[in-house]
Parts: structure tokens; sequence; C-alpha cells
């Protein structure tokens, strides 16, 4: 565990990153790491190597351009950060693109749901020792 800062708020704690399967929703891999590491340097750790594709959010930006990550052949879908689509000018392309993001967050619902459990019904929102 590590302290980190977010803002002007510090933090003590651990991250758990979740490998899950698109399709089915089952997680393959949970890394864990102190609070103070960032999520597009663990993304080599969720990946077991038979991906055809990957979606990951805006926090692994630029994770296909990482060494490695060099030899992973899939296709990347990473989600794009709120502040780039507000940058958009309204038009076909804006409405375009918020679709493309609808549907990549569909996909990343799954992802979320195992922190849904983790959190709410193990009760680790705030864990105490």
């Amino acid at each position: 565990m590590h302290q980190t800062r977010k803002g002007n708020n510090w933090h003590f704690g651990m991250k758990a990153h979740l490998g899950v399967d698109a399709d089915s929703g089952l997680v393959h891999t949970v890394p864990t790491t102190p609070a103070n590491t960032s999520d597009v340097s663990e993304t080599h750790h969720l990946l077991y190597g038979a991906e055809t594709e990957v979606f990951a959010d805006a926090a692994h930006t630029g994770a296909p351009e990482r060494d490695e990550l060099k030899k992973c052949h899939a296709k990347w879908n990473i989600m794009a950060r709120p502040s780039s689509l507000k940058q958009l000018k309204e038009g076909p392309l804006h409405e375009l693109t918020r679709q493309l993001e609808h549907i990549k967050a569909q996909i990343h619902a799954r992802v979320e749901h195992p922190f849904n459990i983790i959190k709410n019904l193990f009760r680790h929102k705030k864990v105490r020792y």
C-alpha cells in the first residue's frame, strides 16, 4: 500500500486492476498495485495473449505504444477522454464519435460490474485497519 494525492485529497491504499472477458463478463486476471501506480503501466499484466480486441478506459491511453505491448496485435478500443469529446464541433463527426463512445461504454460496463460487487456487496467502499 502507498499514499498518493488526487487533487488536494490524499489517499492511502491500493488498486485492483481487472482483466475481464468482454463476452462473458468473467474476471480472468486481478493484479493489485500500490495506489500511486498508473493504470497504463499495468495494462500488459491484464492481457493473457490470445486477445483479438482490447477495450479499455481513457486511463489506458497510449498503451499500444508502450514497449511491453508492442507484440500485442489486438485491435485497441480505448475510450476517449471527455475533454476531447467536448472540443469537437457539432456536426456529423461529433454525433458519430458520440455513438462510438456509447458503444465502448456499454462494453466497458462489464468491467465495472465486478468493482460494484467488491465495493457494495463485500462492503469495501472504504476499508480501515
